[in-house]
């Protein structure tokens, strides 16, 4: 099953199976027969029966180009790796210090609007932050079952009640996997940048109940990924209702602070940041033209910081309660014009009436197909 959390790769077992998003249990698809797996004994059959048949019904006709290149015919790993790259294609990432303090300015840009984390360097107000950290730690017990299995995969917590599987939702879930992938390559990125300390690095007796992973806390890949795909199962599937499901990111966001794992702003910055990378999926998908909300994260409402209006940026005064406790929200988003028009994805029969299959038309099909699968 996708959706694990790629830059803990190990942290549950599952190291290896990352690459096969969108596979949702058909792995090993194409060495697979329809009926059993491959071996050398149904190799000998097959080719045994083949050479029979031919000498007696004779060549086949010839193939036409078009018979090779049908969208559904590729692999689901194959069609992940080339929208996976086609997702990101066009978002810049650059590090820079602030204008205004010492803190480190990370600007993501997409079609000419732009969006900034801004994090303190300092390690002194991380170890302040850190003290928040440790309470919290004392009052896991109860979440300790999600703790655990939140390391590997998120898309059950938050597909909870919506009665999703890869039997019935398929062609839904490849897309939401593929999109999990694409998000966790920008993250990566902006973690890097970033690369700040651990709680547990300042104080040893928070002790996680899991591995700490050695990438920057600041932002939350675990936010990021929950918040983002979030967004875009409120857009996808009618029955997940935006603030309900929000709540869910928002409970796995949470759950890495009582992990011990990360602070509290880290999951702030890691709901923008998945708003950010979700609006620009929906714009690439054709289902809504690119638009960042002028009020954060909607699905939030009243638990995200005004913008200032004279400014576009959040203003740093304000409390933001992300993770069950105060924190004061240190991140700015600088706001695009805000465009509410949608538009629907393009659904080709088989995405290859041309000469080859586009990305484009690739990526039109799969939203196509996933969005039948939940009308």
């Amino acid at each position: 099953m996708p959706f694990s959390n790629t830059g803990n790769t190990g942290n549950t077992g599952n190291t290896g199976n990352t690459g096969n998003t969108g596979n949702t249990g058909n792995t090993g698809v194409e060495t697979s027969t329809p009926g059993s797996a491959t071996s050398m004994l149904l190799s000998s059959a097959l080719q045994a029966a083949a050479g029979d048949v031919a000498s007696q019904a004779g060549d086949l006709p010839l193939p036409t180009h078009a018979q090779t290149r049908k969208a559904r015919r590729l692999a689901p790993s194959h069609r992940a790796r080339i929208l996976r790259q086609y997702l990101t294609d066009g978002i810049s990432v650059a590090a820079a210090a602030s204008d205004t303090s010492g803190a480190l300015k990370v600007t993501l840009t997409y079609k000419g609007k732009s969006f900034f984390l801004e994090g303190d360097i300092d390690p002194k107000v991380w170890r302040d932050r850190a003290k928040k950290v440790r309470s919290f730690s004392k009052s896991r017990g109860k979440r300790l079952a999600e703790i655990q299995l939140q390391q590997g995969e998120i898309m059950s917590f938050l597909s909870q009640g919506l009665r999703l599987s890869p039997a019935t939702h398929g062609r839904l879930l490849e897309f939401l996997g593929i999109c999990f992938e694409a998000i966790v390559d920008i993250e990566t990125r902006v973690k890097m940048m970033f690369n700040i300390l651990r709680p547990v690095d300042f104080f040893p007796e928070i002790a996680p109940p899991i591995q700490t992973p050695e990438h920057s806390a600041f932002p939350s890949g675990h936010a990021t990924e929950a918040f983002g795909l979030a967004i875009l199962l409120s857009h996808l599937v009618p029955a997940a209702e935006p603030k309900f499901t929000a709540s869910k990111a928002r409970r796995i966001a949470e759950n890495r602070v009582y992990a011990g794992v990360h602070y509290q702003v880290d999951n702030a910055a890691g709901a923008y940041l998945g708003e950010f990378l979700a609006a620009v999926m929906l714009d690439k998908a054709g289902l809504k033209e690119f638009a960042l909300s002028p009020d954060g994260y909607s699905t939030i409402e009243g638990q995200t910081p005004a913008p200032s209006a004279a400014t576009g940026s959040v203003d740093k005064s304000s409390e933001l309660n992300i993770a069950t406790g105060e924190d004061l929200f240190d991140i700015e988003l600088m706001l695009g014009e805000m465009d509410t028009r949608t538009t629907s994805a393009t659904q080709p029969e088989d995405a290859n009436t041309g000469a080859a299959i586009t990305t484009e038309a690739l990526l039109g099909w799969l939203v196509g197909a996933a969005l039948d699968e939940v009308s």
